[in-house]
């Protein structure tokens, strides 16, 4: 790469506004330039920005925001600098990056404000005292100018002076990290523009990447439902135990995304369920007894989708029932009913299977099927 030998001058970077992020690689592409980030702080960078990530406080890398998630506190970024002989960022290992928030407009140098005594160099009324127009045919160098980029004028401008390792990767010129503070290269070839144009296309767009934007199709982390049907009361283990009508409620909240699936075609959660159900019993030894029973849940709820509008689920888990009124039973005079007290209350395994089907914004129809359970109702999430 041949260097122009124009003298080109930076300018001093101004002051900037930033903040600290804490973030995790998770994924990676093909092409090694797009990453997916987790953040480990809870904030989430803006679409567009650029942030800059630190190792041993030093930077190595800056990326560009492609693409933003703050359900899942996750973002795709693509890589437009490398600062040092780092070649990829190593997954799953936490790097402290800072996002840029605004330049900081910093009071103007002394050099640069208004000097009410000071005299033109030309006088166009031609006065006297003035100061005198410089004859000096060579410039003089200010000693407190900021350093020039180049060499000045002289030597080959086909030779490149010697770089350190650290400078060997550097990437093409960016509008966003170079604009106002370094020269960009006009000769730059028109196929060169536009393999540029393509690298900042989203990663789904690329062939070549690994990461794909797609729409997530649970986006909701919270579930409350009702649902009637029959229920078997498997207390203390014992099979087939007894069946009875009634209802539960429960409450689901998304503790894991992507357990197995995350693409475009299948997508999975795992959720933990609470809930509660209620259901009595008549003349369960013949005596004209009741039972009134609150079954306590706490279930693993896996989610398989298919789509938005469908997904297919597997619970497992434990319940504890508890009978909290009884009418007519008197276990001191009748032995048979305090063996219905032992056989109706107790802990009981939980174990099925259901589908969950969208009809309207956030409601759904869920219908589960299991050795503990055959019931239909409705859910909502948020």
């Amino acid at each position: 790469m041949g260097w122009e030998s124009t003298q080109v001058r930076a300018e001093i970077l101004p002051e900037i506004d930033a903040q600290q992020i804490t973030i995790i690689p998770t994924e990676i592409s093909k092409s090694g330039r797009v990453y997916r980030f987790k953040t480990k702080s809870g904030d989430i960078p803006k679409t567009g920005s650029i942030i800059l990530i630190q190792y041993q406080k030093k930077p190595i890398m800056a990326f560009r925001i492609l693409n933003t998630n703050e359900e899942n506190q996750e973002f795709i970024a693509k890589r437009v600098r490398r600062y040092d002989t780092e070649g990829t960022l190593k997954l799953n290992e936490t790097y402290e990056s800072a996002e840029k928030i605004a330049n900081l407009v910093s009071p103007p140098t002394i050099e640069t404000r208004f000097n009410p005594d000071a005299k033109p160099e030309l006088d166009p009324i031609g006065g006297k005292n003035l100061n005198p127009v410089s004859t000096e045919t060579e410039r003089k160098l200010d000693p407190n100018a900021p350093p020039l980029m180049g060499d000045g004028g002289k030597g080959n401008a086909g030779e490149a002076p010697s770089m350190g390792a650290a400078s060997k990767d550097l990437e093409h010129y960016d509008s966003d990290l170079d604009s106002g503070t370094s020269p960009r290269n006009l000769k730059r070839s028109k196929e060169d523009e536009e393999s540029d144009e393509n690298d900042d296309r989203s990663p789904s767009s690329k062939s070549d990447s690994d990461i794909e934007e797609f729409k997530t199709f649970n986006p909701f982390k919270h579930m409350i439902g009702v649902s009637l049907g029959n229920f078997r009361n498997l207390s203390n283990f014992s099979i087939p135990g007894t069946s009875h009508n009634g209802f539960y409620g429960d409450y689901s909240q998304v503790m894991q995304r992507g357990v197995w699936f995350r693409n475009r075609r299948l997508q999975d959660t795992l959720a933990i369920d609470l809930g509660f159900a209620y259901y009595s019993r008549t003349n369960f030894t013949g005596n004209n007894d009741s039972y009134e029973l609150l079954p306590l849940k706490a279930e693993g709820l896996y989610s398989l989708y298919f789509s938005e509008s469908f997904a297919f689920l597997g619970y497992f888990g434990l319940q504890y029932n508890i009978i909290f009124s009884t009418n007519n039973v008197k276990p001191a005079s009748f032995p048979d009913e305090q063996t219905a007290l032992n056989t109706l209350s107790g802990i009981q395994p939980n174990l099925g299977m259901g589908v969950l089907y969208n009809i309207g914004p956030q409601w759904y129809i869920r219908a589960d099927i299991g050795i503990d359970r055959l019931a239909l109702g409705l859910a909502v999430k948020w």
